[in-house]
């Protein structure tokens, strides 16, 4: 994941149609008509005092060509009107997704894990996790399955301790390797489990390692896998329950019982240093900016300095204040009513706590940050925008489910609904709301328990697991239209840095490519 994000049905398009060609009726009535047609003419002119000039071939020849300008501009016209209309905007969140338009087949690159995290062991051994950093970095890790667990094999038993501590970074463009590291080396013990996020503005991943000799973070460098800095923590919990945003990393370990927490900040680059730390009950939840930690306290609100860890007030209160969103340097959030027939506000806090905006909303049930919009979910099953910059609703739509907001590559500022959600229900609706006007562009329908993964210019993905068979499903579906262009269901499916990836029962990941270019943006494709 990506700390810096503190950051998911009109007609199908069709084909012009094609004007024919009609006849002018006197084209077919043989010289009798034209001969009649003649007589009349030269009539006209012996009666006329000022008998008609005929106009000159020169004129003949321009009218005629307006005249078919007209229609080319016609047919044009009507064409481009039954086009598809796709986005033209940068993806959102910084990954471009890749057009497959057609069910893919595994003939792109491959990456032999298996072999990389655990060789000498039956290929179907290592279970692997991946995750996303940016468009050109993916992380993979292992795991192998206990002795004795349920179902394992013996072969798979003889379990090598270096696995789970062992990281692999891969270009998802290329599938090249770019390094790897083995925590188990580095820090001279067995590696129990590891937990990591990452910083795309500093550039750097930090790993949260838990082992037989103690717990640490380290934060590596992106792009090499180099060590940047590194620290042993007092609490397991440090090395679990830790979020990344900027060069800041804020870590939570609770007491026994569970009432106090206690928050410690550090900096990516100088992780033995522990800025700041506080315990607080826990019911109270601090905020991350990307230059600050907000913390709440009984009596007050305190802005913790990501450079320092000095202490100053902030200008808001956060005890006040639910539904809290960070988006960059900026905080959304619903307000809490204190009084009788008092309603809530949403509003729009800058990094030092100060109002931006604030606008009456009652019975909000949901707020969202897309691309374009602060968007709100209500009660009365509508969805709203609000613009960001001043906070005035610019739209409103009648739409049941639960915002997911602008999917990750998307080229528009769509606002996605999915949902609703019942017991019995074995689909999800997703609704694609445009960005502009509210109004719904398509719905597609998506298998229970599915979520749209992305969006590429023109397709949008989505990918589910089963909890009874444990196979993914991954399918596309039409940005305009909303129709499914192809369905898969395999073992192990999942999407690197916008592209589809198999990986194999024998350990092998393989890019799912379809062959066919990217489509012209607002042509017709599939």
């Amino acid at each position: 994941m990506d700390g810096d994000g503190t950051r998911w049905a009109p007609p199908r398009p069709g084909r012009p149609s094609s004007l024919r060609a009609v006849r002018d009726p006197a084209g077919s009535s043989g010289s009798a008509l034209r001969s009649a047609a003649g007589s009349a003419a030269a009539r006209s002119v012996r009666a006329s005092p000022h008998p008609r000039r005929r106009l000159s071939t020169a004129r003949l020849v321009l009218v005629a060509y307006l005249a078919g300008a007209a229609v080319v501009a016609l047919v044009v016209g009507g064409g481009a009107a039954l086009q598809p209309v796709y986005g033209s905007d940068e993806p959102y969140g910084g990954t471009t997704f890749q057009e497959v338009r057609q069910s893919p087949s595994p003939s792109g690159w491959s990456v032999p894990l298996a072999e990389e995290f655990a060789p000498g062991l039956p290929t179907d051994c290592p279970g692997f996790r991946a995750g996303g950093v940016d468009a050109r970095h993916e992380i993979v890790t292992a795991t192998l399955p206990p002795a004795g667990s349920t179902g394992s094999d013996a072969a798979c038993e003889v379990s090598s301790p270096s696995t789970p501590g062992h990281l692999v970074m891969i270009d998802p463009q290329t599938g090249r390797i770019t390094w790897r590291r083995s925590l188990e080396r580095d820090l001279g013990m067995q590696v129990f489990s590891v937990v990591w996020h990452a910083s795309r503005s500093a550039g750097a991943v930090v790993v949260g390692v838990a082992g037989s000799r103690g717990d640490y973070l380290l934060s590596l460098d992106t792009a090499t896998g180099r060590t940047v800095s590194s620290t042993r923590v007092d609490a397991p919990d440090d090395a679990i329950n830790f979020a990344v945003s900027g060069r800041l990393v804020v870590s939570v370990a609770p007491d026994i019982g569970g009432a106090v927490n206690t928050y410690s900040l550090r900096r990516i680059d100088r992780l033995g240093d522990r800025l700041w730390s506080r315990s607080i009950s826990s019911v109270l939840f601090p905020q991350l900016l990307p230059d600050r930690l907000v913390v709440p306290l009984p009596d007050r609100t305190v802005s913790v300095d990501g450079a320092t860890g000095a202490e100053t007030a902030w200008k808001h209160d956060l005890r006040d204040l639910e539904g809290v969103r960070v988006s960059g340097e900026t905080v959304v959030a619903q307000t809490v009513p204190k009084g009788v027939g008092l309603q809530p506000s949403v509003v729009l806090l800058d990094r030092t706590g100060r109002t931006l905006w604030s606008r009456p909303a009652p019975s909000i049930s949901g707020l969202t940050v897309s691309r374009g919009c602060v968007v709100l979910e209500t009660g009365s099953e509508r969805v709203t925008c609000l613009d960001p910059a001043d906070g005035r609703a610019r739209w409103s739509t009648a739409v049941a489910g639960s915002v997911v907001g602008t999917p990750e590559g998307s080229t528009t500022s769509d606002v996605e609904t999915i949902g609703p959600v019942h017991a019995r229900d074995t689909a999800l609706t997703v609704s694609e709301l445009d960005g502009e006007s509210g109004r719904v562009r398509f719905q597609t329908s998506l298998p229970r328990g599915a979520a749209v993964v992305g969006q590429s210019t023109a397709t949008g993905y989505a990918l589910g697991t089963s909890s009874a068979t444990g196979a993914s499903t991954l399918l596309a579906f039409d940005l305009a239209s909303g129709r499914t262009l192809w369905t898969l269901s395999r073992g192990q499916l999942d999407v690197w840095g916008g592209r589809p990836v198999e990986i194999t029962r024998r350990g092998v990941a393989r890019e799912l490519v379809d062959g066919r270019g990217e489509p012209g943006r607002g042509m017709l494709v599939g």
